[in-house]
């Protein structure tokens, strides 16, 4: 049976964060989003280059917000509890099995989910303060994997 993992990944963070700032993505320009003064180092910018004043940048974040954390635990631990159900019910619906078996679940400090599928598993990043409460995590979750689905069948 598929199942999906929460871990979080600094440097998939980062790379969010310059993804986001050097491309748009159905007509929204993220850059846009994000305060001027952290702009400045990221748009234009080489990944590598970006990456070196992002990851100081987000180890700081990380500390500072407890908060998101706590919430991505609490969306971790929810989501849990109603996997199974969700799954078997995604299987009867589609009437196929849950593409692929390994999902990752990252956590970003961006609100910006991208998702990608790889040799042997797919992940996605979400946001916990944009799907706050946890029942609103575990849908956008169940929506990023109905896109691996998708890709699949």
């Amino acid at each position: 049976m598929s199942k999906v993992y929460f871990k979080i990944n600094l440097k998939k963070d980062a790379e969010n964060w310059w993804q986001a700032c050097n491309s748009s993505f159905m007509d929204v320009d993220w850059k846009l989003k994000i305060k001027s003064s952290l702009r400045k180092h990221i748009v234009g910018k080489s990944k590598e280059k970006a990456k070196k004043f992002l990851k100081p940048y987000l180890r700081k974040r990380y500390k500072e917000d407890a908060e998101s954390f706590k919430k991505f635990k609490e969306a971790e631990l929810f989501w849990k509890k109603i996997e199974k159900k969700i799954f078997n019910r995604l299987k009867k619906i589609t009437k196929k099995s849950i593409y692929p078996k390994k999902i990752i679940c990252y956590y970003t400090t961006l609100p910006r989910g991208m998702y990608r599928i790889e040799k042997d598993h797919a992940w996605m990043q979400l946001d916990p303060k944009e799907f706050f409460p946890k029942e609103f995590y575990s849908m956008a979750i169940l929506h990023e994997i109905m896109h691996f689905q998708f890709h699949k069948y």
